[in-house]
């Protein structure tokens, strides 16, 4: 069984060519835990922004914020032939 955790920050940009509007900084956590079900098989379940952080990716003319994905869970299987 393997399991772990990761940190993405992404720092404030300028949003806007003149340089006068910015989108916030954010920092994105999440997690892992893979099963290896028999030698050819494996189950991994995952989770991407794990504290739900509202945040923006970019921001557009009005200004319009463009917002990022909130909590999401995967499950995934893979397997070997």
């Amino acid at each position: 069984m393997a399991r772990g955790v990761d940190a993405r920050y992404v720092a404030s940009v300028f949003a806007d060519s003149a340089n006068t509007m910015t989108v916030p900084s954010y920092t994105l956590f999440g997690s892992f835990l893979s099963y290896k079900v028999d030698r050819h098989t494996t189950i991994t379940g995952r989770v991407r922004n794990l504290t739900n952080e509202v945040y923006a990716e970019f921001a557009h003319v009005s200004p319009a914020y463009y917002l990022g994905t909130p909590r999401t869970f995967e499950l995934a299987v893979q397997t070997r032939f």
